[in-house]
């Protein structure tokens, strides 16, 4: 294999072959290449009255204070935020928020398999962006003194969110772990965009609950989930993983929930949805028409809600597939035979 050395000299051999054809400019026969835009290393939180406008790094773990709500805030388009394996830890604030962008466009959170932690709150807040990428992060909530990776965390409220999207306009959250939240990964009055920036896939999504119901939301008595689409419309929700939500907890928290009459086209594919306690995946009634369930494994839902996949709308309006696993159904907007009991 020829070496960065023996390239350039190749290229200095073929200039004074053809004279001055090839003029050696320094840094090599085209010249210098433009010099990319050093991203910022931060060790402590910005805070809300110094966002980022520039793609930043953690050197470090970030330890918030009461003034830091939110730890880091985005402050342009087009730029990401990188935790390096780090963690940005919220224990110490009550109800803070640890990331949030507002009314941005192209902006990325990277874990790199880092942490976000939260006592409360929301985890990663996106209002009102475009073209948004959550990816590779721990999102988690209520995780007593310890190593982030290995202390086991509880569900403490119920309005709570691990990653949020609202009013969004297409976004790709992929990879993440979130888990001990209200919901875990809540997406309200968010369309998916284009460009495959509709995806919400291979996350694991478990342990969110609600401990403080009911809420005072509108659409139904309580959103605990794991995953909630609401008002929401043309996402590809793929092979993510949707475990054990509600358990330890008297009221019951579906895996997948899907509400509001503008909650169509979406695509809710080839998701493990299991031992959830409200339900594996979920429509109350009135619910929404024109989504697509293929492919999914939902099994060992309930004992509260004992469905593996529940359609409360009065007629079929959704397309249920044969080829979901599921043993239970429930509601009349899923054809009979979708689910049967044995099925592994």
């Amino acid at each position: 294999m020829r070496t960065a050395t023996t390239v350039r000299g190749a290229a200095q051999v073929f200039a004074v072959l053809v004279g001055t054809a090839v003029i050696l400019l320094p840094g090599g026969p085209l010249g210098p290449l433009p010099a990319a835009a050093a991203a910022q290393v931060v060790t402590a939180c910005p805070g809300p009255g110094n966002p980022i406008t520039v793609d930043t790094e953690l050197g470090a773990n970030l330890v918030a204070g009461p003034a830091d709500n939110p730890c880091v805030a985005f402050g342009a388009d087009t730029i990401r935020l990188r935790l390096r394996g780090f963690a940005i830890d919220m224990r110490n604030v009550l109800g803070a928020t640890a990331i949030a962008a507002s009314s941005r466009n192209n902006v990325s959170v990277i874990g790199d398999d880092g942490f976000v932690l939260t006592s409360g709150g929301v985890g990663i807040s996106v209002n009102n962006g475009s073209n948004v990428e959550i990816r590779e992060v721990r999102v988690r909530n209520n995780v007593p003194a310890g190593s982030p990776s290995t202390t086991p965390c509880v569900a403490i409220t119920g309005t709570d969110r691990g990653i949020r999207l609202q009013g969004v306009i297409g976004a790709r959250v992929i990879e993440n772990l979130v888990e001990c939240y209200g919901i875990g990964v809540d997406v309200s009055n968010s369309t998916g965009g284009g460009n495959k920036e509709n995806l919400i896939g291979r996350n694991i999504i478990q342990n969110n609950a609600a401990v403080n119901c009911p809420l005072p939301e509108t659409e139904i008595v309580c959103t605990a989930a794991g995953l909630s689409l609401s008002s929401s419309s043309g996402w590809l929700v793929l092979r993510n993983t949707v475990f054990g939500n509600g358990r330890a907890v008297s009221f019951p928290a579906p895996g997948i929930v899907l509400t509001g009459s503008t909650t169509t086209a979406n695509e809710v594919l080839r998701n493990v949805v299991d031992n959830n306690t409200g339900g594996g995946i979920t429509i109350p009634a009135p619910g929404p028409a024109g989504n697509l369930f293929e492919r999914n494994h939902a099994t060992g839902n309930g004992p509260v809600v004992p469905a593996d996949l529940e359609d409360n709308n009065t007629t079929v309006v959704n397309v249920w597939n044969p080829n979901n696993i599921c043993n239970f159904q429930q509601g009349p907007g899923i054809p009979t035979g979708v689910c049967n009991p044995g099925e592994m």
